[in-house]
């Protein structure tokens, strides 16, 4: 069995089941499925390689094939170091082996294995120091060393040093299983494809793809017939098997370790908890320090304890580190651990709930965010939650269903049917894609009875949840009314292609014909714009109910040769299933159109397959006849002699059988003999094709030569020629053994072989032809190249005074070796030129010398060229030459050069353009322009906007972009904006763009006085595409009204933008504004007007725009930002008949849902665990219900056994005490509810009393909590507004004053309105003018007005709970405490 590997910190994937998916399995016939992935034999030329794994992966298994390990021709020496318990031993053993001495005293290379390393260092803890001291004092420089070993328990400080040695260690680790691997270790014990189905369906894959608990598995499965436990329970017994040791050997050796599984299991669940709960990324088992910021350390894990089936455990580090050597991690790289799945972590983490008794009060802010859907992050351990324990927590179920699609199997039909339901109730909002979900583990006994009437829903996406129900779930239940929905023509196409597709997926023993008259075409099939009605009908009848020739007869060019759908499928799995049986069926189809498989993949493929099964029947007429017609017509075509097809590289080829090919080429041959192209393609010169003639072919055709005659005859002449390879003996042969009589050597080969007499016309014709071929050779290679000594004698010219000595030389140096034109003028880089290499040292240094002196000594002269843009003044540019002359070779003489130096060449330094691609490089400028200096500057400014404008007044582009912004000022702006008012349009646009990326503010305003004037249009596109794009957030109202009704200009402008085409940013654009331009673009520019392509080619201005538009819309889903979700809201309330728009909107509030979750530190979280009424509070909601908790215990202690409610009233009196008075007694109840019990585990509480001031008004309580050490942006505000239910304000003080004033002030969107209630027979004070208030009152009507008023401001985002205390006079029993 092959097994693959990956380096330490690598990436691979798994399939949807959790096994690895195959390396070798490719994609479209090239790309592996698992490029990261590779076998052991792979490594073999790595000096130090190892080999990491979890317990019983299989490491020593691979290490068993030593040969592989090693490179070629190097012998092996392995140990296993497992029997190893004390040092001496070790290195006598082992390091003195006879092999290794020998080895050590020789010459040559040698491999040595190290197995089980993490056993000898049970017993030898120091082995690490132990191995690298031996491997230092041995010639390590010929050693291979391999080192097995687990996980966890390879050393770091073994790497440390054998990275010391060798220079590189190769760490690599053992992925899991391949389906194939599973399915042949499961053989032995079981029939593999029963148990891996049954794998599939229990979601237990991730434990399948390992051996340890695959074996765990087969052995339950080949016993029973089963598997050994159901859903949640399954996993339990998997997660146990992978914390026990189960290596035999290290059990023998007493190496099993001290610490109870149930221990392992209960640490594991900490770590879990820590890690899907908390957030860490991986656990950290090196120095405490060094942990990165992602990652929790061991040490940080420790403390406290955990429940177990034993009792309570303390948490250790050692428990932390023997949990992390069992088969639940894998490494991530240096001394970072990870879960060996993820699904392990959920598991385990859900787990930790159960195991420490959370309540629902408890888990809800765990697993629910502030919108009551689960946190995305936590919500597979909430689906475990569920299955663990669901009569306690059920309510996950009903709070977010969409949660619980089939990743996780829940025990009981009741659960199942009861998220069924909560699916149907939000089957508009669900937006997990098939590969990200599984409803075959919802199936129930009576799931088809709750499908079926949703099957006919009028709701499309309950309808269409329905169907993908039933297609994995029901397909067999509810075949007859899944197949009334594909034969329905007036059904939604969807409709029938889904239900379609759910019967072609049943077992080959339940298909039925139910779907023939569709494939055949005997009934109308209504619209079927992409083929799949089509696909879906031929693959639910074909084979058990279509015959091949029947399939042929009915296949027809897909509409869509882009959209790889069910007719496609359909097609490969065909192309697959023909036989030689079908090579007439097939022909005749190819036949009769040969236009159809063109250009269309799929179907090249299927004609290529009948291609080469007909050839396998020899030279038969019917196929010869066949293949003749098919070459024909794809030289029409311009195509290879086989069909387009994309598996390239697993074609076969068609024309092996000489006799075959031989009928085919002289078919063709006589059917059209002067057709020059279809000689070519004979000899298979059309693009990746097979020839059918052939260098073996060459006798053939001499023959064939002499039994044909006229143009024919021609033909097989050019063909011969063609062919003829003077490199090959057997061509040689044949030619040189030609009879002098054969026609063939006649009319052409005595040419080749006959000798010519030197002084004969054809000799001079021979002569005349060489020369003419060889002419443009001699007249390069005659040339004298004397440049070089030219500017020798410059240079002396130069030393002399003139000038002129080193500006043409640095000319010069632009001419090539061999040429006598100068070259590359917009490059002032002579040392990056061809000639720079040819000249000897004495002449650079020359050169350099002479450029420091041309600098010092010598002037720009800008009055010459400055204000002339037409002309190359060569003394200014033999300046800048200069300049980047000494940057390349001698930088220190530009840092000594003068300041006046900088200054009289600052003008060129200015002017010479960056902005073509063979001239200036901007990166030198602007090094030259930093050591120029401000005084430079200013000169090279003043230059720069005189040769600008210059050229902008002769209608040109200034190409100053770089130099504009490196030198920008308000003088530099002013002047850009006045020559942009009046320039061409050419340099226009540069100098727009420029002042765009330094001032837009500046010229907004001229740009919005050209977007109003239609006079000029190419001003005008310009103005609106530099507000697209530099002024997108505060112009887009602008722009859009510009061009309401005029569309077509509209359409160029858009599709020119630099942002619809993606090359600028949005990030600075509010939400509300993209929102604003989708609706735009979605009224002017709809989807179903865009254009639609079924080949390559170039995207124009309206496809852009189409493009753009659709990608504001995933820019909001994605974004996560509760602007983003009030955008797509209000595009949702604009287009509120496109229902497919709901999605977005769920997909966006899941985006924010992701982004709001905070991590809940291990410290909290084991608070929950050891106080019951400890609460994490992550929002406002979260805070809410932990007031209203408190509330209730307040009620409790108000009128429970032992009553406090008398607190609240005045005795004497007989009545209750002010509404003041009594929120004071709240206050102190929240306080110590709140705080002195730490009931809010993760933040810093306070209840504070609000009193009259006289400064404003103030609710009467006010609950903050504050992030424990954190900033104050995330404190969580919560007004509590205290009315007896005497007040006269009771109904209207909710809206009135706790949301109109007091939320208002304090920026929150929550409050508590608690109204009191006492008894009215307590209450004897009748003069009390509150009583008679409360005696006019019905409660249960006020309790349903009130609730009523927080539903309707609730609608407004105000969301107020209300709470009706109960303050009935009682006072405690006589000897009560």
């Amino acid at each position: 069995m092959e097994r693959f590997w990956c380096p330490r910190d690598g990436a691979y994937s798994v399939d949807d089941d959790g096994f690895l998916r195959d390396p070798d399995a490719t994609w479209l016939g090239t790309q592996s499925a698992n490029p990261a992935a590779v076998r052991v034999d792979e490594f073999r030329e790595h000096r130090c390689l190892v080999l990491l794994g979890e317990p019983g992966a299989g490491k020593s298994t691979a290490v068993a094939a030593p040969a592989r390990l090693a490179a070629s021709g190097v012998p092996v020496v392995s140990f296993d170091l497992a029997s190893y318990g004390s040092e001496d031993r070790l290195v006598r053993e082992v390091f003195d082996d006879p092999s290794i001495l020998a080895w050590s005293v020789g010459s040559y290379q040698l491999c040595l294995v190290l197995d089980s390393l993490d056993e000898a260092r049970a017993r030898v803890p120091q082995i690490g120091a132990i191995i690298a001291d031996c491997v230092r004092r041995l010639p390590y420089d010929r050693l291979f060393l391999r080192i097995a070993c687990r996980t966890a328990d390879w050393p770091a400080g073994l790497e440390q040093s054998l990275t010391e040695l060798f220079g590189a260690v190769h760490v690599v680790e053992i992925l899991p299983l391949r389906r194939v691997d599973a399915s042949a270790i499961a053989a032995l014990w079981c029939d593999p494809s029963r148990l891996l189905d049954e794998v599939a369906r229990a979601g237990a894959g991730p434990l399948a793809a390992r051996p340890l608990t695959l074996r765990f598995l087969a052995r339950s499965f080949g016993q029973s017939g089963r598997l050994p436990e159901q859903g949640a329970a399954l996993y339990a017994a998997g997660v146990r098997s992978l914390c026990a040791e189960q290596n035999a050997a290290r059990l023998d050796a007493g190496l099993g370790g001290d610490v109870p599984l149930d221990t392992r299991v209960a640490v594991a669940r900490r770590i879990a908890a820590a890690t899907v709960f908390g957030g860490a990324s991986a656990l950290w088992t090196g120095p405490e320090i060094d942990a990165g910021g992602e990652d929790i350390a061991v040490e940080h894990l420790a403390g406290g304890s955990e429940p177990s089936p034993m009792g309570s455990v303390d948490v250790t580090v050692s428990l932390v580190l023997e949990a992390a050597r069992t088969g639940l991690f894998t490494s991530r790289g240096g001394q970072r651990l990870g879960w060996a799945h993820a699904t392990f972590a959920d598991f385990l983490a859900a787990e930790w709930v159960v195991a420490n008794d959370l309540s629902a009060a408890q888990v809800r802010p765990l697993f629910l965010g502030p919108d009551g859907r689960c946190w995305p992050q936590t919500r597979l351990a909430a689906a475990w939650t569920v299955a663990i324990a669901p009569d306690r927590f059920e309510f996950l179920i009903a709070a977010d269903p969409a949660a619980f699609q089939g990743e996780v199997e829940l025990p009981g039909d009741s659960l199942r049917a009861a998220v069924i339901d909560g699916l149907f109730s939000v089957a508009s909002t669900l937006t997990a894609a098939p590969w990200e979900r599984s409803y075959r583990a919802l199936r129930h006994h009576d799931i088809a009875a709750q499908l079926r009437p949703h099957l006919y829903d009028t709701d499309a996406d309950r309808r269409r949840l329905a169907i993908e129900l039933a297609d994995e779930c029901a397909a067999t239940e509810l075949h007859d009314d899944l197949a009334a929905i594909v034969m329905d023509i007036t059904a939604e196409t969807h409709d029938r292609v889904a239900a379609g597709w759910a019967l072609t997926r049943l077992p080959d023993s339940l298909r039925t014909a139910v779907l023939r008259p569709l494939a055949l075409g005997t009934v109308t099939i209504g619209e079927d714009p992409a083929d799949d009605l089509k696909g879906v009908s031929l693959l639910a009848s074909w084979p058990q109910a279509m015959s091949n020739a029947e399939v042929f007869s009915v296949l027809t060019s897909r509409r869509q040769r882009n959209y790889f759908g069910s007719y496609a499928m359909f097609l490969d799995s065909f192309r697959e299933g023909i036989e030689e049986a079908d090579i007439d069926a097939g022909l005749r189809w190819i036949l009769d159109d040969l236009d159809v498989p063109v250009d269309d993949h799929i179907f090249g493929a299927l004609a290529n397959r009948v291609l080469t099964l007909a050839a396998s029947r020899g030279a038969d007429r019917l196929v010869v006849d066949a293949l003749t017609q098919v070459v024909l017509a794809r030289v029409k075509h311009h195509g290879g002699l086989l069909f387009e097809d994309f598996r390239r590289d697993e074609r076969e080829d068609p024309f092996s059988d000489a006799v075959l090919r031989r009928a085919v080429a002289a078919a063709v041959l006589a059917a059209d003999p002067t057709n020059r192209v279809a000689q070519h393609q004979l000899l298979g010169d059309g693009f990746d094709s097979f020839g059918i003639v052939r260098a073996d072919d060459l006798a053939w055709l001499a023959e064939l030569y002499a039994q044909v005659g006229g143009e024919i005859r021609d033909a097989v002449r050019s063909l011969f020629r063609w062919t003829y390879d003077v490199g090959i003996p057997e061509h040689r042969d044949l030619v040189l053994a030609m009879s002098p009589e054969h026609p063939l050597y006649v009319d052409l080969v005595h040419a080749w072989v006959e000798p010519v007499a030197l002084d004969s016309p054809e000799a001079d014709e021979m002569r005349r032809s060489w020369k003419a071929f060889r002419r443009p050779q001699l007249a390069s290679t005659d040339s004298i190249d004397d440049l070089n000594e030219q500017i020798a004698k410059l240079l002396v010219r130069f030393d002399a005074g003139e000038a002129m000595g080193f500006w043409y030389s640095t000319r010069l140096l632009t001419v090539a070796p061999g040429s006598k034109h100068f070259g590359a003028e917009f490059d002032p880089d002579v040392v990056g030129m061809q000639r720079w290499p040819t000249l000897s040292e004495g002449l650079r240094e020359r050169l350099v010398d002479a450029a420091d002196r041309y600098l010092r000594s010598h002037h720009c002269q800008p009055e010459e060229w400055l204000h002339q843009p037409e002309i190359l003044y060569h003394p200014a540019e033999a300046g800048y030459r200069a300049m980047v002359l000494l940057l390349r070779v001698a930088p220190e003489r530009l840092h000594r050069l003068p300041t006046s130096a900088w200054i009289e060449w600052a003008p060129v330094l200015a002017c010479w353009s960056t902005a073509s691609v063979n001239g200036a490089s901007w990166d030198d400028k602007a090094q030259l322009f930093e050591l120029a200096g401000p005084e430079a500057h200013d000169v090279a400014r003043r230059a720069l906007l005189t040769r600008v404008g210059a050229v902008v007044a002769a209608g040109n582009r200034p190409f100053a972009a770089n130099e504009a912004g490196y030198l920008w000022d308000d003088s530099v702006a002013a002047k850009y904006l006045s020559l942009a008012r009046s320039a061409d349009a050419d340099p226009r646009e540069e100098l727009i763009t420029t002042l765009s990326n330094h001032d837009l503010n500046l010229q907004r305003e001229l740009l919005l006085e050209w977007l109003e004037d239609p006079s000029d249009v190419d001003r005008r596109q310009l103005a609106a595409r530099t507000l697209l794009d530099r002024d997108l957030e505060r112009s887009w109202p602008a722009v859009a009204a510009a061009f309401e009704s005029d569309l077509t200009v509209a359409e160029q402008v858009f599709g020119r933008s630099l942002t619809v085409r993606g090359f600028e940013r949005m990030d600075h654009v509010s939400a509300a504004v993209l929102a604003d331009i989708y609706l735009w673009l979605r009224a002017k520019f709809p989807p179903e007007s865009d254009p639609k392509f079924d080949d390559v080619h170039w995207v124009g201005p309206r496809e852009q725009i189409g493009q753009w538009r659709d990608k504001l819309l995933s820019r909001l889903q994605d974004e996560g930002s509760p602007e983003a979700v009030a955008a797509i809201r209000a595009i949702v309330a604009a287009l509120p008949s496109d229902r497919w728009l709901l999605r977005t909107l769920a997909s966006a509030e899941a985006a924010l849902l992701r982004n709001s979750w905070a991590p809940t530190r291990l410290s909290h979280l084991l608070r929950l665990g050891s106080n019951r009424r400890a609460v994490v509070v992550n929002d406002v909601a979260g805070l809410t219900a932990a007031v209203v908790s408190g509330l209730e215990d307040v009620q409790s202690r108000l009128t429970g056994a032992t009553p406090e409610s008398h607190y609240l009233w005045d005795t004497h009196a007989g009545r209750p005490k002010s509404e003041d008075e009594i929120s004071d007694y709240l206050a102190n109840e929240l306080h110590r509810i709140l705080i002195a019990r730490g009931v809010i585990v993760n933040r810093e509480v306070q209840v504070r009393r609000n009193r009259p001031s006289g400064i404003g008004e103030r609710t009467d309580l006010l609950v903050d909590a504050a992030p424990v050490g954190g900033p104050a942006t995330g404190r969580l505000s919560l007004p509590i507004e205290v009315k007896g239910a005497w007040n006269p304000e009771l109904l209207t003080a909710m809206r009135d004053q706790l949301v109109g004033r007091y939320m208002r002030d304090a920026a929150a969107n929550d409050g508590i309105f608690i109204v009191l209630w006492p008894d009215l027979n307590s209450w004897t004070d009748v003069t009390d003018l509150r009583r008679g208030a409360l005696a006019s009152l019905d409660r249960q009507i006020v309790e349903a007005k009130l609730g009523t008023q927080a539903s309707e401001l609730a609608r407004n985002d105000a969301q107020v709970c209300v709470v009706h205390l109960s303050i009935d006079y009682r006072r405690p029993s006589r000897g009560m405490p």
